[in-house]
């Protein structure tokens, strides 16, 4: 049995929190150029993974760029967030969605899906990166949407 993440593990939980944590004044820049860019970024950082890493599971799964869907979460004046539909989940915990607070300093939020243990049927949950690489749970969302991410996300900072 390969033991190795999936690429679309390392993607959203691994390179782009890096990015977004470590490297934030370069990610905001991508960020300013607009949502077009993001999305290029996104697939540029998606294949430069893939290439630099072939023992990775899942490594010959094809991306679009209509599999990233980018848009700005408003939660109030002072609180926005880049919110990312990551290409289709496999298989758990990778993330359906990035969520990334664009405050004084940037926060790195993920719904990770897995199956109901109770029933089989797909969830949701709500995580936290921190730069230090604390990984924090907030509970089940109740579905992969903007709206589910952005309220969920509103709950955890207000």
């Amino acid at each position: 049995m390969n033991h190795n993440p999936t690429l679309h593990y390392v993607i959203g939980h691994v390179t782009l929190k890096n990015l977004v944590l470590e490297n934030s004044e370069y990610f905001l820049k991508i960020v300013d150029e607009g949502i077009d860019d993001v999305k290029k970024f996104l697939i540029a950082v998606w294949y430069d993974i893939k290439e630099g890493n072939p023992s990775l599971r899942n490594a010959d799964y094809e991306l679009f760029k209509e599999d990233f869907d980018v848009s700005i979460g408003v939660i109030d004046e002072d609180h926005k967030i880049l919110m990312i539909v990551m290409p289709t989940v496999k298989e758990a915990p990778e993330a359906s969605m990035i969520g990334i607070l664009l405050d004084k300093e940037l926060r790195y939020f993920a719904l990770e899906y897995d199956k109901s243990v109770l029933d089989g049927k797909d969830i949701y949950m709500l995580c936290e990166w921190k730069k230090s690489g604390e990984h924090l749970n907030y509970g089940v969302v109740s579905e992969s949407s903007f709206n589910s991410l952005l309220d969920s996300i509103t709950k955890v900072i207000k």
